[in-house]
């Protein structure tokens, strides 16, 4: 319940956004978006765990970062944690996978966000 009143607060705040800078935001969200389900989707399929991949994912999360600190701070943030989640990869397990939801990064929040600027 917290994420969809966090989520109406974006959206209202997102609308009085000049939309270049929107579309900057997503057009930094969504190679990171997009690749991370693609490696997170063929990993539970049964690929094996690729570290240049992560480091790519670092990366693009990084980027992402830049592109929407100008219209969301808190954002920007979250995509940075998430940066730092695949560069680390090694200290997240099932004994501490509280710790992404502590953080709030979850790809399912983060595509959600995408979606939710994307329409906005």
């Amino acid at each position: 319940m917290e994420q969809i009143l966090w989520l109406i607060d974006k959206l209202i705040e997102w609308k009085r956004i000049n939309p270049e800078l929107r579309k900057t935001a997503v057009d930094g969200l969504t190679p990171a978006v997009a690749s991370t389900i693609h490696y997170t989707t063929s990993r539970t399929q049964g690929a094996p765990r690729n570290m240049e991949i992560e480091r790519d994912l670092y990366g693009l999360w990084y980027a992402a970062s830049a592109s929407v600190y100008r219209i969301d701070k808190s954002l920007a943030r979250d995509c940075i944690a998430k940066a730092e989640y695949w560069l680390f990869r090694d200290t997240f397990n099932e004994e501490n996978d509280y710790k992404i939801d502590e953080l709030n990064i979850r790809l399912k929040r983060m595509k959600a966000v995408l979606e939710q600027l994307k329409h906005s």
